[in-house]
């Protein structure tokens, strides 16, 4: 629920700014998105972990680089629509906030008023989801739309969180398949990350003999711990 409130909420900014106050505000969320998937996998949904890491990417590059947002989007094919969106989900927000009152009878009659916004503000999205090219209209892609990138080839996807480590193959048809990495933590790949940072930094005064030694380390930690398994499973 929580990524589709932040879609919402992204979908109606516009201006640089505003995107980098949404960064501001939602920088800790950034590690939700393998959070989720990684439950979503303990669950053994792996589409929807798929679907969830997708969309969080997509959501910290919308606010990382501002492409042009669903909203824009809808603006230049259909201008009216966009502003019926734009002022439901302000009158929406608004309804929202007055809804937190602590006066029993305000808070009912608040609540009353969200809920007739909220209505209203379904049906203007239902209507903009009918527009060709906007079926998905605030929703994270399918698996089957993510899967069209694999038509070349199975595309994998490593999810790390603090809950589990591992890796999603995504094939060119059917199911997708998981690889557990048991043997490595959060922790352990932040530390490879560190390592090979400082090796990278201290190439230039480091012998030539002396850096491909430690790279090598490095490497075979990545194709023993994390590529081997995935390589098996392919």
């Amino acid at each position: 629920m929580f990524f589709e409130l932040l879609d919402a909420h992204l979908a109606t900014l516009s201006s640089t700014t505003s995107h980098r106050e949404a960064a501001a505000a939602f920088h800790d969320a950034r590690i939700l998105p393998v959070n989720a998937a990684s439950c979503a996998i303990c669950q053994h949904n792996l589409q929807n972990a798929i679907e969830l890491v997708e969309q969080g990417c997509g959501q910290q590059w919308l606010l990382a680089s501002r492409p042009r947002s669903p909203l824009e989007d809808l603006e230049s094919t259909n201008p009216n629509l966009a502003c019926s969106f734009s002022e439901f989900s302000k009158h929406l927000s608004d309804a929202q906030g007055s809804a937190a009152t602590t006066d029993r009878a305000t808070a009912d009659q608040a609540a009353t008023e969200y809920r007739r916004c909220l209505r209203q503000w379904e049906a203007v999205v239902a209507e903009i989801c009918n527009l060709q090219g906007f079926s998905r209209f605030l929703l994270p892609p399918s698996y089957e739309d993510l899967q069209a990138a694999a038509r070349h080839g199975p595309v994998i996807i490593f999810i790390a969180s603090e809950y589990s480590c591992s890796a999603i193959i995504v094939p060119t048809s059917g199911e997708p398949h998981h690889v557990p990495l048991p043997s490595v933590t959060l922790t352990d790949l932040n530390n490879l990350k560190d390592r090979f940072a400082r090796a990278i930094r201290q190439a230039s005064i480091m012998g030539l003999k002396e850096l491909w030694n430690d790279l090598i380390v490095l490497l075979r930690t990545v194709w023993d711990e994390i590529m081997l398994p995935t390589v098996n499973v392919l």
